[in-house]
C-alpha cells in the first residue's frame, strides 16, 4: 500500500500535518494521482497544483500524462515536457 512520503500514512488529500500546504503525497504509485488517489490524468484533481493529477513515478511513462514519448508535447504538464 502506498504511503504519504511524509506522515507514512495511507491517506490521499488535505490532512498531513508534516508536508507543506498540508497534503498527503504518494509518490511511489505510478497508478494513481500522487495528491487525490484517483487513476486520471490531465484536470480534476482536487488537491493537486493547479487542479492537474499527476502520477507517481517508479513506471517508464510521464507522470503527468502516462505516455512513453520524451521531451516536448505532454499536454498536461505546465512544462509541456514529458516528465518521469
Amino acid at each position: 500500500m502506498s504511503q504519504c512520503r511524509y506522515c507514512k500514512s495511507e491517506a490521499y488529500g488535505k490532512g498531513c500535518r508534516h508536508a507543506p500546504g498540508g497534503i498527503h503525497i504518494h509518490r511511489d504509485d505510478d497508478k494513481k494521482c500522487e495528491f487525490c488517489g484517483e487513476a486520471g490524468y490531465g484536470r480534476g484533481c482536487p488537491d493537486g497544483p493547479g487542479s492537474i493529477h499527476r502520477h507517481g513515478s517508479g513506471a517508464d511513462k510521464c507522470i503527468w500524462c502516462g505516455a512513453v514519448a520524451t521531451g516536448k508535447g505532454c499536454p498536461h504538464n505546465p512544462m509541456r515536457i514529458h516528465e518521469r
